[in-house]
């Protein structure tokens, strides 16, 4: 109801702590999800300078904490189609290798008639 009405998700207490670290604390993740989905900051630190997803480890709440990574996670922005790189074609692979060996034959091909030309000279 207090959500509906547009309350203040992060309003904090004499202890520094919002409603989502109180949520997180005592194990309440569909509590969790729901202030998540109103815009709550999981981020804020208390008066000790922890987060509210800290303060679920810290109280051994695994569902709680797995509810954060699942929020963070659909925060995260997914790469689309135009932002993929794609995979190279192993025919490319095998032209890259072919180009290395080649220099590497060029280098070795002209290092010997250096060596060679230096020889000559001297003798």
């Amino acid at each position: 109801a207090l959500l509906k009405a547009r309350a203040q998700v992060d309003l904090v207490d004499g202890d520094g702590r919002t409603s989502l670290m109180l949520a997180a604390q005592q194990g309440h993740a569909d509590v969790v999800d729901t202030l998540l989905a109103a815009g709550a900051t999981f981020a804020l630190r208390d008066a000790n300078g922890l987060t509210a997803p800290q303060l679920a480890k810290q109280a051994g709440h695994s569902r709680v904490v797995d509810a954060f990574k699942s929020h963070i996670a659909r925060a995260l922005p997914r790469p689309t189609p135009a932002d993929a790189t794609p995979p190279v074609p192993p025919t490319a692979v095998t032209a890259l290798r072919t180009d290395e060996q080649q220099q590497e034959e060029e280098v070795a091909a002209a290092a010997e008639a250096a060596e060679a030309a230096q020889e000559a000279a001297e003798a």
